[in-house]
């Protein structure tokens, strides 16, 4: 079996036939795309100055002509601002995260490991899909069964795949259907993700459980400026045929941005021939992805504003599985393929009030997410449907007590169900937690969280965190120092439960 993931681990397809529509503007100017606004602020581009033209002196009547070679001034760019003595280009224009403090903050100031991939990053490198985009980051290690649409986990420094906290647009998209709760990033397309965060390291004090191994946090693109439509169509070698369309943009008070995308190859070869029984071909695998996605977002005063996201997944995967011999157990391919189909349905509404000139913002939100699973192979009468729901009401506050000095107080409830042709079961976790970001000194900074979870099958559990970060002079060397403690459950499909504390 191993073989088989080894020869299909990277799929790329051959001869690309790339048609961009995304000329298709609406209106002259380029409406940029941005994260959401409870999550990150518009990206401001520094203006460039054009370089003069040369100044060529006219000759008088009574002077001989010369021919002179004006030497034209390559145009530089310029930043909006002044340079800073002693300090980078990256620092004086840093990538700003959120997922390290739940604040927007400067990568150079986060006391984390942080890696940070945007839209120009997955677009230059042609990733299709966030396991691909995901499997050259630093600390990741990617594990994929077969080729595009196979079940894709991640495994970070070390822990299990569902010691990872997976969020899109702030939405924990983790599976309770799945026995370990971990999430699949095989049925994830990236043709509306603006940036993903990936933050390495123990985050319990911050984001509870299964953030033992660390966060990957996504955020979706959303619409700014005048209405822009775009689109693409590709194709290639393995039956690849891929679109993607777009309309986004902001009106008056008001923002919008919907896409879909769809993925598909139906002739992936996955099983090597050396594995098959005399006289069997091999059937290459075929999958099909379509995914719609929208984020619109309201100011309805000066002090209020209502956010929506929502993401449809729909997904079918043909593969070759694996039978035995019924007298030696001797697995091989099996002669006919496995179908597996996956709907994912990732929706959250939120209410942002703002105080104290923006100084104050509380979030009120509800999450709803539902994976349903079917899978049937050669042989069985009957498919295996498995079905997991999440409810989750948040609510926090950002308060800032004083410039690069900031607190967060917030809470959760959330309620998981489980079903199954033979099993139902639910699980409700309540939780509280508090931070402090703070900024002592013009290069060392400091984050403190705790955390009090109150889970219907463990009980009460605190965590909380303690990480500074300095950096070094001239050189820019960041120095980073933490104190974690975090926890994560794990409940099976039926009953059993473990309890892991770090």
């Amino acid at each position: 079996m191993s073989r088989i993931v080894f020869a299909a681990r990277r799929f790329r397809a051959g001869l690309v036939l790339l048609v961009s529509l995304s000329s298709l503007d609406l209106s002259i100017a380029q409406a940029q795309q941005s994260a959401s606004p409870d999550l990150l602020p518009a990206v401001e581009v520094a203006a460039t100055e054009r370089a003069a033209k040369p100044q060529v002196a006219r000759r008088a009547p009574d002077q001989p002509a010369q021919r002179r070679v004006a030497r034209v001034p390559k145009p530089e760019w310029v930043p909006a601002s002044s340079p800073v003595a002693g300090v980078s280009a990256a620092n004086l224009f840093p990538t700003v995260v959120v997922s390290p403090t739940g604040i927007v903050t400067p990568t150079n100031l986060v006391a984390s490991s942080v890696t940070v991939l945007t839209a120009r990053d997955i677009e230059r490198d042609q990733r299709r899909t966030a396991s691909d985009a995901l499997s050259a980051v630093p600390g990741l290690n990617l594990v994929q069964t077969g080729g595009p649409g196979g079940q894709t986990s991640i495994f970070m420094r070390g822990t299990n795949s569902n010691h990872t906290k997976v969020l899109i647009d702030g939405i924990d998209v983790s599976d309770p259907g799945n026995p370990n709760r971990s999430f699949d990033f095989g049925q994830l397309l990236t043709s509306d993700i603006q940036q993903i965060e990936v933050l390495r390291g123990p985050q319990g004090g911050l984001y509870g459980a299964d953030a033992l191994g660390g966060v990957i946090s996504i955020v979706t693109k959303k619409g700014d400026g005048p209405a822009r439509a775009t689109g693409s169509v590709e194709g290639g070698s393995f039956g690849t045929f891929n679109q993607t369309a777009g309309l986004s943009g902001s009106q008056d008070h008001f923002n919008y941005a919907f896409n879909v995308a769809h993925f598909h190859a139906n002739d992936v070869p996955v099983t090597p021939v050396e594995l098959l029984p005399p006289g069997q071909k091999a059937i290459g695998n075929n999958y099909d992805n379509m995914t719609y996605s929208t984020k619109l977002g309201a100011e309805l005063s000066e002090h209020l504003t209502l956010n929506g996201v929502a993401r449809y997944t729909d997904a079918t995967l043909r593969f070759t599985g694996d039978t035995f011999d019924p007298v030696t157990f001797a697995s091989f391919p099996a002669a006919a393929q496995s179908t597996q189909t996956v709907h994912q349905l990732f929706t959250r509404g939120e209410a942002v009030w703002s105080a104290l000139d923006d100084r104050m913002k509380s979030y009120f939100g509800v999450n709803y997410t539902n994976h349903w699973n079917y899978n049937i192979s050669p042989g069985n009468a009957m498919a295996t449907i498995t079905t997991g729901d999440r409810v989750k009401y948040d609510w926090h506050t950002t308060t800032q007590l004083a410039p690069n000095n900031n607190v967060i107080i917030g809470a959760e409830h959330e309620t998981e169900t489980l079903q199954t042709a033979t099993v139902s079961a639910q699980n409700v976790n309540t939780a509280g937690y508090m931070e402090l970001q703070s900024q002592l000194r013009d290069r060392v900074f400091f984050t403190a969280n705790v955390r009090q979870d109150d889970n219907e099958r463990f009980g009460e559990h605190p965590t909380f965190r303690l990480a500074s970060a300095a950096i070094v002079p001239v050189t820019d060397t960041k120095l980073l120092s933490t104190r974690p403690n975090t926890f994560t459950w794990s409940v099976t499909r039926y009953s059993a439960a473990t309890l892991t504390t770090v």
